[in-house]
């Protein structure tokens, strides 16, 4: 999963997840006397167990460079200890923040406009589809995208499911149902006007805030994989 090909674990597959860097890491190996050991600071907004993806991926990597190094380590800060996903990628592109992250695909469309194509409605027609498209051309495209804008892309990883819809108490049943719906959504301008189009009030927020909103009233639903609906 570390940098590129032939240069770590090999069997992440690639979906909608991206795990990104701020500068490759290199030089595994034997610390000398005038080299101490480096801690790597590692972001997600997930919580901090392998049911989640995105600690599951973060955990693999902390773990691969504990086995193959002896002056790096890495730290997780999950649950948006250090700030909401914009927040930490816009501090890796001033390098004041952490040096690495693992998300969804949908934030970096702020930096990066072209990376929203990937999550364009009903575009991908099955696991295979997206492999294929992220292991060609289109995947080297967004990575050199993604490198111009100050991030390097270590991986891009399966996520654990579509996007499914979560609503509190108003059931959806067809397109006519969603007219008027608050539904919580990414704070990307596709999301936004995705949900928008389909007749829903699209609300972007921190993920963390969403139980609240539903609980008070404040939101109608979300929609998100189901793998996080499931945390």
């Amino acid at each position: 999963m570390i940098a590129r090909e032939g240069a770590g674990l090999s069997t992440m597959r690639k979906h909608l997840l991206v795990f990104v860097i701020l500068v490759i890491l290199c030089g595994c190996g034997k610390p000398t006397d005038n080299q101490p050991v480096r801690t790597i600071r590692l972001a997600h907004s997930s919580q901090a167990d392998c049911s989640s993806e995105l600690h599951m991926a973060a955990w693999l990597f902390q773990k691969w460079i504990e086995d193959h190094s002896d002056r790096l380590r890495v730290k997780i800060y999950a649950s948006n200890t250090l700030g909401q996903e914009r927040e930490i990628y816009e501090g890796m592109q001033l390098q004041s923040g952490v040096a690495c992250a693992v998300s969804g695909t949908a934030i970096l469309n702020n930096f990066v406009p072209r990376m929203g194509v990937l999550d364009l409605p009903f575009l991908w027609r099955d696991y295979e589809h997206v492999h294929r498209v992220l292991d060609g051309p289109v995947g080297r495209v967004l990575e050199e995208e993604l490198d111009k804008a100050g991030f390097k892309v270590l991986a891009w990883m399966d996520s654990w499911g579509y996007r499914n819809l979560v609503t509190a108490r108003t059931p959806v049943s067809t397109p006519a149902d969603l007219q008027g719906l608050k539904i919580r959504t990414i704070p990307t301008p596709l999301y936004i006007a995705t949900l928008n189009a389909m007749g829903c009030n699209a609300t972007p927020m921190p993920f963390g805030e969403v139980y609240s909103g539903m609980q008070t009233g404040g939101l109608d639903g979300f929609e998100h994989s189901a793998a996080m609906i499931r945390a």
